[in-house]
C-alpha cells in the first residue's frame, strides 16, 4: 500500500529483538466535495513502523508536520474511540519513506531567483553534411 500525508508525531526510536525501529504517526486527510466546494474529510491515521536503517534514517530526518509518502504492508487495523469521536488507525510496516514536496505554492516560499533564459545549443544542424567531417562528433 502507498499513502501520502503529514507526520503527526516526531519519530520515536526503540529496539525490538536487538533491531532499531522508528515509530511515528501519519495523518491522511481526504478532500470531499460539499456541494460545489471541497472540504477536508475525516483524517485516516496510520501508525508507521520503520525498521533497521530505514527507521534510523526516518528518525534522523522526519519531524512533525513533514509531508511524506510511505509504502509498506498493512499489519493490523485498530478501531478507537476518544472524546466522542471514533475512527480506525492502520498499522503499517514501512518498506519506503520519502519526504514529499507539495505541488501547491506555500505563501512566502516563492523562488527568490530569476530563471536565466536558456539558449538552445544544437549539435545537429539540419541540411549540414556529416560525411567526412572530423569536427562533427556526437556529444555523448
Amino acid at each position: 500500500m502507498r499513502f501520502t500525508g503529514n507526520v503527526a508525531s516526531d519519530p520515536r526510536m526503540a529496539q525490538a529483538s536487538g533491531v532499531d525501529v522508528a515509530n511515528f504517526s501519519v495523518a491522511v486527510t481526504p478532500r470531499v466535495k460539499d456541494g460545489t466546494n471541497w472540504k477536508d474529510g475525516e483524517p485516516v491515521w496510520y501508525e508507521v513502523a520503520a525498521w533497521s536503517h530505514l527507521g534510523v534514517n526516518a528518525a534522523a530526518r522526519l519531524h512533525k508536520g513533514d509531508r511524506v509518502t510511505v509504502e509498506g504492508d498493512i499489519i493490523a487495523p485498530r478501531a478507537w474511540e476518544a472524546n466522542g469521536k471514533s475512527g480506525i488507525t492502520i498499522r503499517v510496516r514501512a518498506t519506503n519513506v520519502a519526504l514529499t514536496i507539495p505541488a501547491w505554492s506555500i505563501p512566502g516560499s516563492e523562488p527568490q531567483r530569476q530563471q536565466e533564459p536558456q539558449q538552445e545549443e544544437r549539435w545537429y544542424k539540419p541540411g549540414a553534411t556529416t560525411a567526412g567531417s572530423a569536427d562533427d562528433e556526437v556529444p555523448f
